[in-house]
């Protein structure tokens, strides 16, 4: 059965990685250490907007905003799944295919959750004031229309919606540091 096969893989996510404090400096440097992207129009698109509303500086509010809008590629790649999983139900092979992507997408999700809710606790904890504009309204805007490109570029040009979503997660690995889309580091 397809459903015992996938729960019994030892790769199957189960909730967060649990790394060592050195394990996680040693993660954080080899990230840092590869070089940044050449982002697309897309993406240099929605950094300025997230620059817009929450400024250039790194910072709490700014880092749960991005978790927030983290999530929405992995959302909509999810959905188009099912819909694939319907429309080619007949075809055992390339279901299970997508199943498995599904099941990588749901992941992501859950990683990129955790963080928002590990950064929620902080700022909560810390007092941070939460204004409706800036905590719900603008990330909930702005996640709508990430969703919506991720989901129709997935449609029509399945690698640009890759690389959108691969563009915004080398931007918030490498900490914001920069002028919004900016496509090379500090000093290159």
């Amino acid at each position: 059965m397809l459903t015992t096969a996938l729960t019994d893989r030892p790769d199957t996510p189960a909730g967060p990685p649990k790394l060592t404090p050195a394990q996680l400096r040693a993660a954080q440097a080899q990230t840092l250490d590869v070089p940044r992207r050449r982002y697309g129009i897309g993406a240099r698109a929605l950094f300025k907007a997230t620059d817009l509303v929450y400024g250039q500086e790194p910072g709490i509010v700014k880092f749960a905003m991005l978790e927030y809008i983290a999530r929405v590629p992995y959302q909509a790649w999810e959905r188009i799944g099912y819909l694939a999983l319907a429309r080619y139900r007949r075809r055992s092979a390339l279901v299970r295919r997508v199943f498995e992507r599904i099941v990588t997408t749901s992941a992501e999700q859950d990683n990129e959750q955790w963080h928002l809710l590990i950064l929620q606790d902080l700022a909560q904890r810390t007092g941070l004031r939460q204004p409706f504009v800036r905590h719900r309204l603008a990330p909930w805007l702005i996640a709508f229309l990430y969703y919506h490109v991720s989901w129709l570029l997935l449609l029509i040009r399945p690698e640009s919606s890759y690389r959108l979503n691969a563009d915004f997660e080398d931007h918030a690995e490498h900490g914001q540091s920069g002028p919004a889309g900016r496509s090379e580091p500090a000093g290159a």
